[in-house]
């Protein structure tokens, strides 16, 4: 049902996309100029533009400005007629409410009027739509604008390639530049990652070369301790032999001073001396 209705009354909606239909705006804007010049006016003056007279009805399809029961009539109306009907729908509407819409000077209060329901016939706003249609000439006439409606195709969806260009360029340029960006990511993940992996080796190396500067002073130290004890011992020990020859010679030394006093008491000139 989305696909019959889009297809057929929603024609050339998507060419603007996501901007309103502007084409289908100024054929409401060209309807309400040829039947209600002075309205137009009045909204030109006041920059009160077909994106809001239109789209805010078209948009929503009456939806917001009118009650259930009188939407059903009127959509009623829109199925059973040719897909232009809602293009005279949208600028009857205007020009039914005109001697309010008059009044209105302020572009926030025309958003309002259109976005709320007013004291207008769906009965008169439809016979309205019929009077405008046999009045228009045909070079402004939806009717002969757009195409008449078109069944779907049996058992397949139809083709629908109605949107602008742009988009399609864009797509393909937002793909483009997703595709890049995750190359650059790559690249980017794959530069850090053997960053990490070389400041890893170089703290590991620096760890291991810490570590052995470490272990080399300890050796050193430990060399040191064992030459200083060595050296310590040494002069002990030789500092002990000193002391020992010393007391040696001493006790040589005392032992023949003993025995050259004691010759000395045996003989003085031959005779032994009391």
């Amino acid at each position: 049902m989305k696909i019959f209705l889009i297809d057929n009354w929603c024609q050339h909606w998507f060419e603007f996309f996501p901007n309103p239909p502007m084409n289908i705006l100024n054929m409401i804007e060209n309807l309400l100029c040829h039947h209600d010049r002075i309205l137009l006016d009045h909204f030109v003056r006041y920059r009160i533009s077909c994106q809001i007279y239109g789209w805010c009805l078209l948009e929503t399809v009456f939806s917001e400005v009118f009650s259930k029961a009188e939407w059903q009539i009127l959509m009623d109306n829109v199925l059973s007629q040719h897909p232009g009907f809602l293009l005279y729908l949208t600028a009857a509407y205007s020009i039914c409410n005109r001697s309010a819409l008059i009044q209105v000077k302020d572009i926030d209060d025309a958003k309002y009027f259109y976005r709320h329901r007013n004291p207008v016939s769906v009965h008169h706003l439809i016979s309205e739509a019929h009077k405008m249609k046999k009045t228009t000439p045909s070079d402004i006439d939806p009717y002969k604008i757009l195409q008449n409606f078109q069944p779907l195709t049996k058992g397949t969806y139809p083709v629908f390639n109605k949107q602008p260009k742009f988009i399609n360029d864009y797509q393909l340029i937002e793909k483009t530049r997703i595709l890049q960006d995750e190359i650059q990511y790559l690249k980017e993940r794959d530069a850090h990652l053997e960053s990490h992996k070389l400041s890893e080796g170089r703290k590991l190396e620096n760890e291991y070369m810490l570590k052995q500067m470490l272990w080399d002073r300890a050796v050193n130290a430990k060399q040191n301790n064992y030459y200083k004890q060595n050296v310590m011992e040494y002069e002990r020990k030789n500092m002990q032999r000193r002391q020992q020859l010393l007391s040696e010679q001493q006790n040589s030394f005392e032992k023949s001073n003993f025995n050259t006093s004691k010759i000395n008491k045996i003989t003085v000139g031959g005779e032994p001396t009391v």
